[in-house]
């Protein structure tokens, strides 16, 4: 099409550490139209999300050792319906010690 390719990012920092381990991360998102809901997901059983927009940045605590992997999933209503955007698509990995 012609419109405006999505553009979604999220970036952790630290994304490796002793626990407990605090982890801030910063949310970017240029997509056109309408975001209906998004959802972060951290990858130890625990998320976050609400309706719209995501914030800039979102914070969350590993409690015990591992390697996780977190990732967000926005979703966005177009005209012929829904669509859902996952990023990354492997997941960013955090290493808790």
């Amino acid at each position: 099409g012609s419109g405006t390719p999505p553009i979604l990012g999220v970036i952790a920092s630290p994304s490796s550490g002793t626990h407990p381990l605090t982890v801030r991360f910063t949310i970017g998102t240029t997509i056109p139209g309408v975001i209906s809901s998004w959802v972060m997901k951290f990858g130890d059983g625990f998320q976050q999300g609400g309706q719209g927009k995501p914030p800039t940045s979102v914070t969350h605590t590993y409690t015990k050792k591992g390697i996780y992997l977190a990732y967000l999933v926005v979703a966005q209503q177009q005209q012929y319906g829904g669509v859902q955007y996952i990023v990354p698509r492997n997941g960013l990995a955090i290493q808790v010690n």
